[in-house]
C-alpha cells in the first residue's frame, strides 16, 4: 500500500476527540504517543534503522520528531479527491512553520508516523506541509478510522 502526504492548510476551528484545541493538560489525557520523522530510503550516519511494517524492508529516520503529540490539535477524516478517505491533522502554529521548513526540503523523500514507537504511516512527501496535512493512499474506511482511532485515545 502506496500511501502521499499532501499539502492541506486549514485554519478553522475544529476537534480532536471531544476537545477543541487542545492544551497541555487535555493533551496529557491522551496517553498516546505520535510522532513525525522524517526518512531516508539509504542509510546514512546518525540515521534510526527501522523496518517498514508494510514492505519488511530498512527505513532510516531522522533521529529528531518533527512532530510530536504536543503538536496535534485535531484530526478527522475526511473524503479524498477520488472518493477515498483519508486522515487530515492539524498542527498547532509553531509546529505548522516547523514541518513546512523541513519538508519543503524533503520532496519525494519518505516520512513516518508512529503511535506509540510503532511505525503506522510511510509515505512520500508531495509537496511542502503546513498547519495541516492529509495522509492519503489505498486506505479503506477501516484503515482510516483505525488510524483517527489511536490519534483520539
Amino acid at each position: 500500500m502506496k500511501s502521499t502526504f499532501c499539502l492541506f492548510a486549514l485554519f478553522l476551528p475544529f476537534s480532536f476527540g471531544c476537545k477543541s484545541n487542545l492544551n497541555t493538560d487535555a493533551q496529557k489525557e491522551l496517553e498516546i504517543d505520535i510522532a513525525f520523522y522524517l526518512a531516508e530510503q539509504e542509510e546514512d550516519k546518525g540515521l534510526v534503522r527501522r523496518l517498514n511494517p508494510e514492505t519488511s524492508e530498512p527505513i532510516y529516520l531522522h533521529p529528531i520528531a518533527l512532530i510530536e503529540t504536543k503538536d496535534i490539535v485535531g484530526a478527522r477524516k475526511d473524503p479524498g479527491e477520488f472518493g477515498q478517505p483519508v486522515l487530515t491533522v492539524f498542527l498547532e502554529e509553531n509546529a505548522g512553520h516547523r514541518i513546512k521548513t523541513a519538508t519543503s526540503k524533503h520532496i519525494n523523500k519518505p516520512a513516518v508516523i508512529t503511535v506509540d514507537d510503532e511505525i503506522v504511516v510511510v509515505a512520500q512527501i508531495r509537496s511542502p506541509l503546513d498547519h495541516g496535512f492529509q495522509i492519503s493512499g489505498d486506505y479503506t474506511d477501516e484503515q482510516i478510522d483505525e488510524m483517527l482511532k489511536k490519534l483520539k485515545q
